[in-house]
């Protein structure tokens, strides 16, 4: 940053000087006075991707660069750096040299320097060229010019009557050899302008969907998730504005490929209607520059490709995609002088600011870069309708929503609705006729059609249309989840300026989960057996977990398993489908008990007791999403640690607490992980003279920290539940939840989105073993209270909390002659205890997590193949549990929708599909039932649809950490959904 900095003080005593003998145009200091205004308005706005430029609010505009035209040394426009009170980078305002009004500013880090040759370094490397060519250089003050080729040069020889030696050194790049009127390397720098294509909209032209109905607009929209690419090469901006598109909606396909397609060309670019041909591009065609490319390697099928001329309303056309989350590639000029053309995708708009949101493939200044602001009238009027009288295009797979039940029966019959959309939308719609139009039904194993044919033939299709096909089924005869799938398609003919003639077939793909049997939505699920070996397996047999969830449903677990003539950590995971086994340690010691939690970022943290050393001693690896680390001891003490338990905050802090004897009598110990190194070991629990075992422990987003343990009293062994509050900085003084003359022990703990803490332990007062309960709420713990209290022995009690502040309590119980694992919740009150195994052996140590739909997840140790095996059961959610007149989870066939990221800090996007247009509510209320927010009210047409909430109430408050709940109401149906809030 520092040497951007120097470079650009250093070009800035160029700019008065440089421009002699040129067409004077706006000085720089109404240049830099129209800057300051604009970033004084970008200061004072509330859109969040503006703040979060950290250095924005104390930044200021630095004095900038006149840029001038090559051929006429007109001045175009002044570059206004943006920098802040430390003199570091932080964006560039460009000011038109002709109206002095801005008419572009990008924030944020460049790719690459966008001055990295100053004015002093630009001569001598003028100066060492033209001696080697036997030229003398004038006196003359280097200016600033842009090429044809889009980038921007130092001119230090040339002036207005001598254009016979020009030496050009480039601005942006100090490495970049010079180029020459005298050598010859200028010329091929001179002719670097994409060709018009020839086909314009005839006179009598009339486009579709000019006079549709636009719904209210809101002042501020910009689409999230939509990729950036920089094109490959200096005549690929067609080629990755299609790839940013195509890569938008699933697949990201090669610039190359595109470009094949496209027919690109190192001396004119890419025709404008190649681009849709690139949309097109099937199986059924081939490349005209690649024979052997056969459709994309990533998509077989194509996608719609539509295009057309706005120049009649562009504004308008162009925010009313925008806000239908479409972003629409356009083929402008470069800069406004139209003597270049160049290929961009917009994506956004702000009325406030009066700007337009770009994301330019080009990959040097002046205009580059993602999310690209320019004002809306010069991006129109200057750059898109005079190039190509606001030629835009979009893109899209069709999309296919199934309707079917959620779960039947074995060998029910029931029926599958998809609902295919066309995309196309205004003035891209009744474009490409699709004949013949068909969809293609996929079922799994053991399911069956009940009559017909699995094609289904639709109407002829254009742009913009939808069509029905339905399917009579009949179920497996085997319990389970299943996925149906449905493609549909239709044959186009279309021609474009390099192909006379195409056919494709292009279409889309929708899926759906349907539930076979036992695991009726609300029940349990067949139990799954996670393990099969003679030697045994075991999960975790201290209150450490052994199974994490992930918010969007993947399952993992780890246990000890014997099968290779000693004990071994195995760890499995659970995508639509279990995965293989996959072993974590490999050495001559004995490795037991391990325990598994899930960071913030995808990463699962391990932990478990290893005698590798010759005594126990706590070991640690790490999965970052493509790897597992190698193992790290974490103990050294030689005397014995052993029941580890570990936990993960949002902050990407890892806790891990065990227990260790610690001159003879144990001690519990706490290690912290802070991202860059482990703390020195921590006693927190324990006293002289008596021991403290079998830690748990539970960590909020915020950091907040929960320990609980066993530790002894003076007259019994083992004691009371102790527990401790760790606030990202110090932990508070132990706290007794019992003192009860009887036993307590093996605390469970866990957290829920509100960040409270929630523990069961094992509890001896009433004669038998109970399992007792209390919470804390941010102040006290409330008093322990008996959930289960059956005459039989109940132990090793794991609790869980989902998204909704819903619990959830596993614990072996004696009560059936054996031990059996039994389950019970409470959302406002407890339920009634639920046996979940029957086998004729013991069921032990259970290990229970949830996800963030609320999806609990049960493993434990089974007996009953005659040997310990790992055995693993679900629950779904079940829709009736919360009221429809208050907000919840519920959900609806007729809405198909998404919420993303969960948890969620600062910003949550919600996606949804409609199968019909349909008036439209989105809101959002907290766990009272009151409203905090309306983000959508209105007519929606068919497609899909995105919103974005940005923990904002109604008043712009900003709201606290907790759950709340989206509602989304369409054509008389209703759907809810919880959204956990967590961070300042």
């Amino acid at each position: 940053m520092r040497s951007v900095l120097f470079s650009l003080l250093c070009l800035l005593a160029c700019v008065v000087g440089g421009a002699a003998g040129a067409t004077r145009g706006v000085l720089p200091a109404e240049a830099q006075a129209s800057a300051e205004s604009l970033l004084a308005h970008l200061q004072a706005s509330p859109r969040e991707d503006l703040a979060t430029c950290a250095a924005l609010d104390e930044a200021f505009i630095a004095e900038g660069i006149l840029v001038h035209g090559y051929a006429e040394l007109e001045p175009r426009y002044h570059l206004c750096p943006i920098l802040s009170r430390a003199g570091e980078y932080v964006g560039v305002v460009a000011v038109h040299a002709r109206s002095g009004k801005w008419c572009w500013y990008t924030l944020g880090t460049p790719r690459e320097s966008l001055f990295g040759t100053d004015r002093k370094t630009a001569v001598a490397v003028a100066r060492n060229h033209a001696m080697r060519h036997g030229l003398t250089l004038t006196d003359a003050e280097p200016i600033a010019v842009v090429l044809p080729d889009k980038h921007v040069y130092w001119l230090v020889h040339g002036a207005n009557d001598v254009r016979t030696a020009d030496i050009l050194v480039s601005v942006g790049d100090r490495h970049a050899p010079p180029l020459s009127t005298v050598d010859g390397s200028l010329a091929d720098h001179l002719d670097r302008q994409p060709r018009i294509s020839q086909h314009q909209p005839p006179e009598d032209w009339q486009p579709s969907g000019r006079d549709a109905v636009r719904l209210p607009r809101p002042d501020v929209y910009n689409i999230s998730g939509l990729p950036f690419h920089y094109q490959s090469t200096s005549w690929y901006c067609g080629c990755a504005a299609v790839a940013m598109m195509l890569d938008y909606y699933g697949a990201e396909i090669g610039q190359h490929d595109i470009g094949d397609v496209e027919n690109e060309s190192e001396y004119y670019g890419t025709y404008a209607i190649d681009n849709r041909r690139a949309c097109h591009f099937s199986a059924m065609s081939t490349a005209l520059q690649n024979p052997d490319l056969h459709g994309y390697n990533e998509r077989s099928l194509g996608y719609a490709g539509n295009d057309t001329w706005l120049y009649d309303d562009p504004y308008n056309h162009l925010k009313d995609q925008i806000t239908s989350n479409t972003p629409m590639e356009i083929l402008t000029c470069y800069d406004g002088y139209c003597n270049t053309g160049h290929y961009r995708v917009v994506k956004g708009y702000d009325d406030g600011l009066n700007e337009f949101i770009v994301h330019d493939p080009w990959y040097g200044p002046p205009f580059f870069g993602p999310e690209l602001h320019f004002d809306q009238q010069f991006l129109v009027e200057d750059m898109w309708r005079p190039w190509f009288n606001c030629w835009g295009m979009t893109t899209g797979p069709w999309t296919v929503n199934l309707t079917l039940p959620e779960q039947v029966d074995p060998s029910e019959a029931f029926q599958v609705i998809a609902d295919v959309h066309y995309p196309g939308a205004g003035p891209f719609a009744g474009q490409h006729r699709a004949s013949p139009s068909t969809a293609r039904i996929s079922l799994p194993e053991g399911f069956a059609l009940a009559g017909g044919s699995e094609v289904v033939t639709l109407p002829d299709l254009y742009s913009g249309e939808s069509g029905q096909a339905v399917w009579d089924v009949i179920a497996g005869e085997s319990s389970g989840e299943a996925t149906i799938a449905v493609r549909a398609m239709g044959i186009i003919t279309a021609s474009s300026s390099s192909y006379p003639s195409y056919t494709d077939s292009i279409g889309g793909h929708g899926c759906a989960e349907i539930l076979v049997g036992a695991g009726r939505i609300g029940d349990w699920g067949p139990d799954e057996r996670l393990t099969d070996n003679l030697a045994g397996s075991s999960t975790a047999w201290s209150n450490g977990r052994s199974v994490y969830a992930e918010p969007h449903g993947v399952v993992h677990v780890v246990w000890a398993d014997s099968r290779d003539g000693n004990s071994e950590i195995y760890y499995r995971r659970w995508e639509d489908a279990w995965g293989a086994e996959t072993r974590l340690t490999d050495d001559p010691g004995f490795s037991d008990n391990p325990v598994i939690a899930g960071g913030p970022g995808g990463e699962l943290h391990v932990a478990w007791v290893d005698t590798r050393d010759g005594n126990q001693e706590i070991y640690y690896k790490k999965w970052d999403g493509s790897s597992w680390s190698s193992d790290t001891r974490l103990t050294d003490y030689g005397t014995g640690d052993v029941y580890p338990a570990i936990a993960a905050d949002g902050l990407g802090n890892v806790h891990v607490v065990w227990h260790r004897l610690y001159n003879f009598w144990a001690r519990v110990v706490h290690l912290r992980w802070d991202g860059v190194s482990w703390s020195e070991p921590l006693l927190l629990g324990g006293v002289p003279n008596y021991a403290a075992r079998m830690p748990s422990i539970a960590a909020c987003p915020d950091g907040t920290t929960y320990l609980a343990y066993e530790q002894d009293a003076a007259s019994r062994e083992p004691g009371d539940i102790y527990v401790r509050i760790f606030d990202g900085g110090s932990w508070t003084d132990p706290v007794a939840l019992t003192s009860d003359p009887s036993y307590s022990r093996c605390p469970s703990v866990t957290v829920d989105p509100s960040g409270h803490a929630h523990i069961v332990w094992h509890d001896g007062r009433d004669l038998s073993g109970d399992i007792y309960y209390s919470s804390y709420e941010g102040s006290t713990w409330s008093s322990p209270e008996g959930i289960v209290t059956d005459l039989h022995d109940q132990q090793c009690a794991t609790i869980a909390c989902d998204p909704y502040g819903w619990l959830h309590v596993a614990w072996q119980d004696a009560r059936d002659g054996n031990a059996e694992i039994y389950y019970k919740s409470r959302m406002g009150s407890w339920s009634a205890d639920e046996r979940l195994t029957a086998a004729a052996h013991a069921s032990v140590q259970p290990s229970i997590a949830t996800d963030a739909g609320g999806q609990a997840c049960l493993v434990w140790t089974d007996c009953r193949d005659g040997n310990d095996e790992v055995y693993c059961k679900r629950r779904f959610i079940d829709p009736a549990a919360v009221p429809d007149d208050s907000p919840g989870l519920s959900s609806s066939p007729g809405i198909v929708w998404s919420v993303w990221p969960t948890p969620v800090a600062a910003r949550a996007t919600v996606e949804f599909t409609l199968q019909r247009a349909a008036p439209v509510r989105l809101e959002i209320f907290d766990t009272g039932g009151r409203h905090v927010r309306t983000l959508i009210e209105g007519n929606l047409p068919a497609g899909q649809h995105r919103a974005t909430w940005d923990r904002q109430d109604a008043a712009g408050r900003c709201v606290d950490s907790g759950i709340f709940y989206l509602r989304l109401r369409a054509a008389g149906q209703s759907a809810n959904r919880p959204l956990v809030i967590f961070g300042d």
